[in-house]
This record gives C-alpha cells, structure tokens and sequence, in this order.
C-alpha cells in the first residue's frame, strides 16, 4: 500500500519555507522532515563522527524505574518505529535541512549537519534507514532496567532519533498506571474524562490507546479519541450545566427528560441532599438509566450512602444502577472507595465505575517518574557502558536481550545459547519490515501480549554470566575496581 500523503514531506525549499508567516503552517510543514526529527545534541556528534560512519554500533532503550515499583507494561514501539521507518527520506528533505542548518550558520547559532550521511541514504537506500531494530511487542511486561528496544548499524545514526524512540516512556507509564487499577478493582470499570488534562489531541489519543485493554469496552468523554480509536464515547454532566439554570431540581429534570441514560453530578449545591434528588429521579422514570456522579469532598462515604439509598428503593440490578466516582486523584483514593463499599457489604464491580482523568493522561507521566534512557552497549571495537554513583544509572553493555528460563527472568546477550523465551525479537531490517503498520486491531489483541507476560513478571530478574563477564571486561578497560 502506497504510504499516505500525509506522512511525506512536501516538495518545499527552506526559502519557500521562510517565507511563511503562520506558526501551525510552519510546524505542520517542518515536523514531517525526519531529518529535523532529532537535536542539536545528536547531530552535533554526527558531524564529528562522520570520519567513523562505517562502525557498527548497537543502543538499547530501557525503563529504569516503575510507577509500582515492580515491572513496567511497555507500549507504543510500534507506533514510534513506524513513524521514523515507514516513509522514506527524500532529496528534498536532505535539501531542505541543508539550507535551513548554513541558514543556523550563518547566524552564528548551532549549523553543524552532516548532509553525507542522508545523501548517502538517499543514494544508495532509496531512503530507507539501513538499521536494524528488535523491540519487544506492546504492552510486554517488563522488569525495571531490562531493554525494550534495541537500535544497531552504522555509527550515530542508530542514534540519531533517540528524542523519538525516548517517547516510548510516556504511553508506558500510561498503560503501567492502567495495569496497576486493573489489578486493583479486578476489572475495567473505568470512563476516562481527561482530555481537558491532555497537552494537546495527540497526547490524548496515545493515552486512550495504551488504555484501551479490556475487549473493547473502555469509553471516553473525548469525541477526537473514539473516533479515531473507535470506542464508546460516554456522558456526563458538569457544573457549568447546572449553573446555567435557576436551580439544581430544574436542570436534573431537563437532563433526565431528554436523556435515556445520563450521570448526574451531585455536588453543585449539596452532595448528600443532590444523591437524594438523584434517587427520586430513578424512581420517577423507572425506564431510564440515571446514575449519581460524585465529584468531590468524601467519596467512600458518598458511594455507601448512594448504595444504601438504592437498596432502600429496590434499585440494586447492577445492569440499570451504577455511580459513577470522578475527582480520584490517587490509586489509593480508589482502594479507599473499594474498600469502604465491600465493608458496606455491596460488591464495588457490580455498582462502581470510575470517572478518572488526570491520574489516568497526565499524572506523574513525564519521563524523570520512570528514567527512560537511550544508551550506546557496544560498537565493533569494545563494549560499552554508562557508570554512575547512582545505581540507577549503570547501563548494560554488549547486545541485551530479555531470556525467560528456569523460572527467572535473565538479561542475556544476543550471541548467548538460548534456553527459554527471548522477549526481543526483530522489528526491522535495512528496509523490511517484520511488523504491520499500527492499527486500531492491534491494541485489543495486545492484550494477549500483556496477559502472556504477565505471568512472569514476579520472576527475579538476573544478569547472565556472560553480561556480567562484559561489565567486568568495561570495569578493568575504564579503570574502576569495583561496583
């Protein structure tokens, strides 16, 4: 299939370019140049390295911390890869970057570009990136530290989109922190209501992804994210709504008269007294689904009031009587309202849905909560690693790959005899492709992936004798005499 236009970069000179005065022109036109796609950082050690481009280097990517503390649900491999792999690099791209960085040049900022290497991928690969990537598929589950990506060819340019493979981090954190809830209350008794949490529509949609993982129930308030995920797109009401009218009474009536099924926010005047009103509702139009929204103050003790004023009236059929509890900042605000609920003797999964927005796209998602890192294992002259006084920050050197076997788990070397299951597999190389492009599909059947790997996330993680043996190698090559 040819690759949609949409992903190409335009036939457009950087003068052409300058010319344009609109800031979203700009940047719609720009971020489709791959080439632009990196930092000064990286590019500037492409240009010093160019002398070297024929040494092979290998990078790793891995998740260094856990929002549990325990393992990582790593997902969104496919969609970064896919982004940078798929359409080819153009002339006009390398043309473009070209002019734009004697352009940096020329006002004495950062123009260090090493245009040999694209044309040379340009020339001789038709475009394509002559790598070779092994991933492990999404939402795998992996312990703190054991790789998720590795990257191999020719010097720096395995490097070169470490800001994009970096993103990796946050729709793992996202899918860690979703995995974590689902633990907690057994099943997915969510509706996600943050899109106004989100930084922009993209950030959104990727969070929505990586938390679509129950068969296809999950919901959302966001328009943008079900259709293009296409998933249910669920309602509420808000205060505005509420303000809008004389009072309270009027705008539960008008809602409910107009809707077949609604949640209803309780607490625009009055918490305990707006669950009341949204009872006698439920008993006025027995035909409707209504459902009380509690959204701030005491929630454990709102659901068990609402739930004891249900069973007073007979409204207990788990398919028609639901509450929906927003306003959760916290996992441990949800194991409260779990908890209060079954000591009330009421089963939370038949009456309990969440209302979760900010904890699920934006809370704690950034990459310092889990210290991604991208780093340089091995080149054809030694292996390689990063030490540090923090423990956090020793890499792995060689080419790491993930082996279950003998109910642990190891950090093996690619070369090394295989036992068990390797988690790493390839991805990608010198243009074929050993994947699918993304597609809406993939996320429900990822969840096989998650389950399948689950099982052994409680094994010990260990370093194989032959990884140890290269760090020792690394230690007596650097001077350090011990760890």
């Amino acid at each position: 299939m040819k690759t949609p236009d949409y992903k190409q970069f335009p036939e457009i000179s950087f003068e052409d370019f300058q010319a344009i005065p609109y800031i979203d022109e700009r940047k719609e036109i720009a971020s489709r140049n791959k080439i632009l796609r990196t930092d000064a950082y990286n590019r500037t050690m492409d240009y010093i390295k160019w002398d070297k481009w024929n040494q092979i280097e290998t990078f790793y990517l891995a998740i260094r911390k856990s929002p549990n503390s325990k393992f990582n649900v790593i997902y969104g491999i496919r969609n970064i890869v896919d982004e940078v792999l798929r359409t080819p690099i153009t002339q006009a791209e390398v043309d473009f970057a070209d002019s734009f960085y004697k352009y940096q040049t020329q006002k004495w900022w950062n123009g260090k570009f090493n245009k040999a290497r694209w044309q040379r991928i340009v020339d001789e690969h038709n475009g394509m990136l002559p790598i070779e990537v092994w991933w492990v598929e999404d939402w795998t589950i992996l312990k703190p530290g054991e790789p998720a990506l590795r990257v191999e060819w020719e010097a720096e340019i395995a490097a070169i989109f470490e800001p994009i493979f970096m993103r990796l981090f946050y729709q793992s954190v996202v899918a860690t922190n979703a995995r974590m809830i689902e633990e907690i209350i057994s099943e997915w008794r969510i509706v996600e209501f943050g899109y106004r949490s989100a930084i922009n529509d993209d950030m959104h949609i990727k969070a929505i992804e990586a938390l679509i993982v129950w068969w296809g129930v999950s919901r959302t308030s966001s328009d943008l994210s079900a259709a293009v995920l296409d998933i249910y797109a669920d309602w509420t009401t808000a205060h505005r709504f509420f303000t809008a009218y004389p009072t309270e009474d009027e705008a539960m009536q008008d809602a409910v008269e107009k809707n077949d099924k609604i949640a209803l926010l309780i607490d625009s005047v009055e918490a305990y007294a707006g669950i009341d009103k949204v009872i006698a509702l439920k008993k006025k139009y027995p035909g409707k689904i209504i459902a009380p929204r509690l959204d701030s103050w005491d929630l454990a003790n709102q659901a068990v009031y609402a739930l004891n004023k249900m069973k007073e009236n007979s409204m207990l059929n788990p398919l028609t009587n639901k509450i929906v509890v927003a306003d959760i900042s916290t996992i441990e605000d949800i194991i409260e309202v779990e908890l209060a609920v079954s000591e009330a003797w009421f089963n939370p999964k038949d009456y309990i849905v969440y209302g979760l927005g900010w904890l699920l796209v934006a809370r704690e998602k950034t990459r310092d909560i889990v210290s991604a890192w991208y780093k340089l294992s091995n080149t054809e002259s030694w292996w390689a690693m990063k030490f540090s006084n923090d423990k956090w920050k020793k890499s792995i050197p060689g080419k790491p790959n993930v082996e279950i076997r003998n109910w642990k788990r190891y950090i093996v070397q690619e070369d090394e005899e295989q036992i068990g299951v390797r988690l790493l597999t390839p991805m990608y190389s010198n243009w074929e492709f050993f994947y699918d492009r993304p597609k809406v599909s993939d996320i429900y059947e990822a969840r096989e992936t998650m389950k399948n790997t689950r099982k052994w996330a409680d094994y010990e993680s260990e370093i194989s004798e032959e990884t140890k043996e290269l760090i020792r190698w690394v230690m007596e090559r650097v001077g350090i005499t011990s760890e």
